[in-house]
């Protein structure tokens, strides 16, 4: 995974950047005692699962999960943990990379939601790091990308034809959307095709060969309701795209909504989102 952030203003405003930095000098072999597996199944799958650890120490060591998905199928997982005392760290694996984090301490509870691929043999990888940890919690629920995507297809019905439109024909459909009435009105725009100009601040790659981009853009916002005069629009791209942190871009897409952003590094924050079909320097 890609991860970049630029300007300690927009940190400031935002008020998303949350650092974790907790470091182990050792490794020692994963010690977990009472380890409870709960799984919900759907059509022959694991749709999710519960885990729960009384006491556990050491690591890392990556677990196996099996779920019957098929190889390399990408799943959308929605992650939580919670751990009553001592410290707990579950990282979902992509080919042996973290692709989501969840870090959790002394009664904390944390939550993420992101994309992994199962492997060739039909399991889901995490590694656990521990270090003197009770009563932890580990949920975890998955959708196939394929069946996510026809859901979120079937909110959107005004654009149901969007896909057969060449470049030019979607480019030409996407409307010019300020940056304030998009952040007031995401939820009632739902599905419009629109179009967004601004700065990326925050850039995050996964996937592997099958990519998922996701971008927070800084946007103009003539409205002034923050003190820089911009706002913060997040931006989900199903590929790759040579752009970078400081880039203008331009967006041509689809208005998802309101959603949640989420990372190791930012703390959770609601934005409107933008589901990208064209990314444009």
């Amino acid at each position: 995974m890609k991860f970049r952030y630029f300007g300690v203003f927009e940190v400031i405003v935002y008020s998303m950047l949350a650092l974790a930095t907790t470091c182990w000098s050792a490794t020692k072999p994963l010690t977990e005692n009472s380890v409870e597996t709960s799984q919900s199944v759907k059509d022959g799958k694991v749709s999710a699962a519960r885990i729960t650890v009384e006491s556990s120490n050491g690591g890392p060591e990556i677990i196996k999960m099996r779920t019957d998905y098929p190889a390399r199928a990408v799943l959308q997982v929605e992650a939580s943990l919670t751990v009553k005392e001592g410290y707990y760290k579950v990282e979902l694996l992509n080919s042996g990379k973290p692709s989501l984090v969840l870090e959790a301490k002394d009664g904390k509870t944390v939550r993420v939601k992101g994309r992994m691929s199962v492997t060739s043999g039909g399991n889901v990888e995490y590694r656990v790091t521990s270090r003197n940890a009770r009563n932890s919690c580990l949920e975890l629920s998955f959708t196939p990308v394929s069946k996510a995507l026809s859901q979120s297809t079937k909110r959107m019905p005004a654009n149901r034809n969007a896909d057969r439109l060449s470049e030019a024909e979607y480019k030409a459909s996407c409307k010019q959307i300020a940056a304030g009435e998009l952040t007031k009105n995401a939820d009632m725009k739902k599905g419009q095709l629109v179009k967004v100009t601004g700065q990326i601040i925050v850039f995050e790659e996964s996937g592997g060969s099958d990519a998922v981009t996701r971008l927070i853009i800084s946007v103009k916002d003539d409205t002034n309701k923050l003190p820089s005069g911009k706002l913060p629009i997040y931006v989900s791209f199903h590929g790759k795209t040579d752009s970078f942190i400081n880039d203008t871009v331009t967006i041509y897409g689809t208005i998802y909504g309101n959603d949640i952003y989420q990372s190791p590094q930012i703390q959770k924050k609601t934005l409107p989102r933008v589901d990208a079909k064209y990314i444009m320097k």
